[in-house]
């Protein structure tokens, strides 16, 4: 059972604070109803509540190390043995705002954590229609814009990274950011194939 996240309504007077609560209040404050659709790609690790046996059958991947992506897994796992989710209005008001900077290196990290298991343990295929990012990913493959993307975050991630610190940082700007990033990786490494 998941219930939920929820972000103060009013935007934090430290600006610095800005981005993590931007994010979280746009992207990851989530119906109900709408997390219903599709609810092990709605599950978040923060306000859930499991049988003991079955999170000990599961558990949190082991093979990821840095911050990211760890709950997705789980929600995926649930979905390969046919658990299904429930989810209810009982949200947690998301307390404790990180600054602009940690949460772009967070974001960098997830973004590697994803890229690892792209490579390592789960087949890109086999991830994409879970993770957001992925798909976008595809799509973006499918248009020939891999050199592109990669090509904005080896000359512009300054810039980006830049508004994304500022007090009056663009959600556009950071889904640029992470996309980008994922296929800066993808160059660098030349490991993973679409």
């Amino acid at each position: 059972i998941c219930g939920g996240r929820l972000y103060k309504t009013k935007a934090p007077e430290d600006k610095q604070l800005f981005l993590h609560w931007l994010y979280g209040s746009k992207r990851e404050v989530i119906s109900v109803v709408k997390r219903q659709r599709n609810p092990n790609r709605s599950f978040m690790s923060n306000n859930f509540i499991i049988n003991k046996a079955l999170f000990n059958q599961i558990r949190f991947n082991e093979n990821i190390y840095k911050y990211g992506h760890e709950d997705t897994l789980f929600g995926i796992e649930l979905n390969k043995r046919n658990i299904a989710i429930l989810h209810i209005e009982n949200p947690l008001f998301h307390v404790g705002l990180e600054k602009n900077e940690v949460i772009i290196k967070k974001e960098k990290q997830s973004i590697e954590n994803l890229y690892s298991l792209c490579t390592s343990f789960y087949s890109l295929a086999e991830l994409a229609p879970e993770i957001k990012l992925l798909r976008y990913v595809q799509k973006l493959n499918n248009l020939h814009l891999s050199k592109l993307m990669n090509w904005v975050y080896s000359c512009f991630h300054s810039l980006l990274e830049k508004n994304l610190k500022s007090n009056h940082p663009q959600l556009l700007l950071f889904d640029v950011y992470k996309l980008s990033y994922f296929f800066y990786l993808k160059n660098k490494s030349q490991k993973l194939s679409f």
